[in-house]
């Protein structure tokens, strides 16, 4: 997943590179603990625990793209993350990270039956990006965010 995602997020500059070390050991420490609850095993209890049980799939990998698909991209753009900075997470970039992300958690999840796995291979990513790949300050950016003008010429 890194060798995949790591280049994409870096050569289309959504990834901060080289990557930096801005946090403190605590700060770190912390952001891992949220990143591993939300959206580690949140996340992964709604989109896979639930609507996939295990062993049920086996052999439907275009059945189960389609659902990340339905799943992954209406949750990322929703009037929930509108609250938010909206610009990340309409971001093509991070949309196409958020699905190999999703395709990752999914495997893992699907292969193994273990929360814990699938939490791990969505939460220890979405870490490091925050902590030092520029997440936070991209997050934190008040320029993130849509303003009336950038959302209805988004809509058109």
């Amino acid at each position: 997943m890194a060798m995949t995602i790591l280049p994409f997020g870096v050569l289309t500059a959504f990834l901060q590179w080289p990557p930096c070390e801005k946090s403190s050991c605590k700060e770190a420490l912390k952001t891992l603990g949220g990143a591993l609850v939300t959206p580690g095993i949140t996340e992964e209890i709604l989109f896979r625990v639930l609507p996939l049980q295990v062993g049920a799939w086996h052999g439907q990998w275009s059945r189960l793209a389609m659902m990340l698909i339905v799943f992954a991209v209406p949750f990322h753009v929703d009037s929930f993350h509108h609250l938010g900075p909206i610009k990340i997470f309409a971001d093509r970039r991070f949309l196409t990270m958020a699905l190999g992300l999703g395709i990752a958690s999914t495997y893992a999840f699907v292969s193994s039956g273990s929360l814990w796995l699938a939490a791990l291979t969505h939460g220890l990513p979405v870490w490091a990006w925050l902590s030092f790949f520029g997440g936070l300050e991209q997050l934190q950016d008040p320029d993130s965010r849509l303003n009336d003008s950038d959302s209805s010429s988004s809509s058109s």
